[in-house]
């Protein structure tokens, strides 16, 4: 192969390797373990609201850590709907919400992968000034929350700020 001919093939790999990265909506969906590790969401595509065709991506939690303890101080936040996104932009979901249990509050967020990694940002007003989670994947889910409502403020599915 002559020099010419080398660099038609570097640029077909490197196209090919860009390609290979490039996210879909749907790589989000599956299971994830909070930075915390006191819950795994299930990420899925949903309906955003009733009568709309658009297709957001939302997420509920399947594993509370405190779903065995009897004697917990904190409620459950079993079957809760906590983050919902409106708009997948090819590098992030964005236009979204997260719910934390904790503080009872509601934040803007958006999601993006890295290295297999949900990168999360949490804000109120500007972006610049928020904070960052790193969720990782799980292939199983503990059992426990199965058949149980969320507990405490009953918020179930926060409006968006």
């Amino acid at each position: 192969m002559n020099a010419s001919q080398w660099k038609c093939v570097a640029l077909l790999a490197s196209a090919l390797t860009c390609a290979a990265r490039a996210q879909t909506a749907d790589d989000y969906v599956g299971h994830w373990l909070t930075a915390a590790g006191d819950g795994v969401v299930s990420l899925e595509r949903c309906a955003l609201g009733k009568n709309s065709s658009s297709m957001g991506l939302c997420g509920v939690v399947v594993w509370d850590r405190n779903v065995e303890k009897p004697q917990r101080t904190e409620p459950l936040d079993c079957n809760r709907k906590v983050v919902e996104f409106a708009q997948f932009d090819g590098t992030s979901w964005t236009k979204g919400w997260a719910y934390d249990s904790r503080t009872n509050k509601t934040y803007r967020s958006k999601i993006r992968l890295k290295d297999g990694k949900l990168h999360a940002r949490y804000y109120l007003g500007h972006e610049m000034f928020g904070e960052s989670e790193v969720w990782a994947r799980v292939s199983q889910v503990p059992s426990g929350c199965a058949g149980k409502s969320p507990e405490g403020s009953g918020m179930l599915e926060p409006k968006s700020k």
